[in-house]
């Protein structure tokens, strides 16, 4: 864990970072991202000392970072740049070796923990005896992460470490760093330039502005909810549209009136069937919303006796979706199950709404539209 303590940063007279308070709770990534000047880079820099704290504190798994030497400290952390920091006249094996002689780590098992670590970030093991010069961009940053976990540090900081790299494989080091975390799970602190990178791989994004924090929070709760103008600015109105698996079923239902209870006669339910557009009503308690299942006008044709109540004839659907329930997840329900409508129940079973094609073209088209353009 990582925690600020109103921590600033001045050089000079001109603070560049303003009473900076937060945790970074062990073993997740957050991404530090703003634009450029925000102070991100310093803020990351201070939590290894590499630029020191005006004021204030910064406390690494308990411990102040001004009670450890400097270098002390950054042997407990690891650090990936943008450039990798490779030696050019080293090869790979020896670019990790050199990180295990800093930290006195034993000859013996050396070979086997750097195949492992090669393993682990995705090398051929043939790599090992080349020159960073011989390698692509991207298994050089793959290189540059073997090294900060190598000697298995509690605490890694990644200054934008993917940005000089192509876009195919920027996603690709993207989904391979998040695969990495689920198994090492360390506290990564990722400073980026870009809120799709920031959204991708991290549980908590700082999003800084002129050296004060915006908002602090889960990428989810940053889309649905920004906390200022700034941060919604920042984003884009329209980003979480990018990252539908933060989109909910509550997000795109309609309130359902094509409803009857379990004791109405079918003879009611099929007055109401006339009168609404749909050919299908959903059957709840009259006060509490409980559903308890569906019936269409077909099926009310094949009844002999229409004093039967809906009770006596509805059915349960094959499937519900909840009001948790992502974007992805519903529609491809919608598909597999061939049906132009989905139920939502809330945590209690309950009707909470109806998604139906209709209700879906206009929540997805909504995004296309600015709302100042409407007259």
């Amino acid at each position: 864990m990582i925690e600020f303590k109103s921590v600033a940063k001045r050089y000079g007279k001109k603070e560049v970072l303003h009473d900076i308070s937060l945790t970074i709770p062990e073993g997740e990534i957050v991404s530090i991202i703003g634009g450029s000047g925000c102070g991100k880079t310093t803020l990351l820099k201070m939590i290894n000392r590499l630029i020191p704290i005006t004021s204030g504190d910064i406390v690494v798994n308990g411990t102040s970072v001004h009670d450890l030497q400097p270098v002390e400290l950054r042997r407990k952390i690891g650090y990936v740049i943008q450039q990798t920091g490779l030696f050019p006249h080293m090869t790979i094996r020896r670019n990790l070796e050199l990180v295990m002689d800093l930290h006195a780590i034993p000859n013996n098992g050396r070979e086997e923990t750097i195949r492992n670590m090669m393993d682990t970030v995705g090398l051929a093991q043939d790599l090992l005896d080349r020159y960073p010069i011989e390698l692509s961009g991207g298994q050089q940053q793959r290189v540059g992460v073997a090294r900060a976990l190598i000697v298995d540090p509690e605490v890694i900081l990644m200054d934008e470490p993917f940005s000089a790299i192509d876009p195919i494989t920027r996603v690709s080091l993207q989904d391979e760093l998040r695969s990495l975390q689920d198994t090492v799970k360390k506290t990564i602190v990722f400073v980026t330039h870009d809120m799709d990178e920031a959204i991708k791989i991290s549980d908590r994004i700082c999003l800084l502005r002129e050296g004060y924090v915006e908002q602090y929070d889960t990428p989810e709760a940053i889309l649905r909810n920004p906390a200022t103008a700034y941060v919604e600015s920042f984003i884009g109105k329209n980003r979480i549209w990018n990252s539908p698996e933060f989109i909910k079923a509550e997000d795109i239902m309609i309130e359902a009136d094509n409803l009857c209870t379990p004791t109405d006669s079918l003879v009611r339910c099929i007055q109401k069937i006339k009168a609404m557009p749909q050919e299908f009503l959903i059957v709840v308690d009259k006060y509490s919303h409980k559903f308890h299942g569906l019936l269409n006008a077909r099926m009310i044709r094949e009844q002999d006796d229409l004093h039967k109540t809906a009770a006596d004839i509805m059915k349960q659907p094959k499937a519900v979706a909840h009001v948790g329930d992502s974007l992805p997840d519903v529609l491809n329900t919608i598909r597999q199950l061939h049906r132009p409508y989905m139920i939502v129940l809330d945590d209690k079973e309950c009707l909470a709404g109806i998604i139906t094609q209709s209700s879906l073209v206009a929540t997805m088209g909504s995004q296309y539209i600015d709302e100042e353009e409407v007259v």
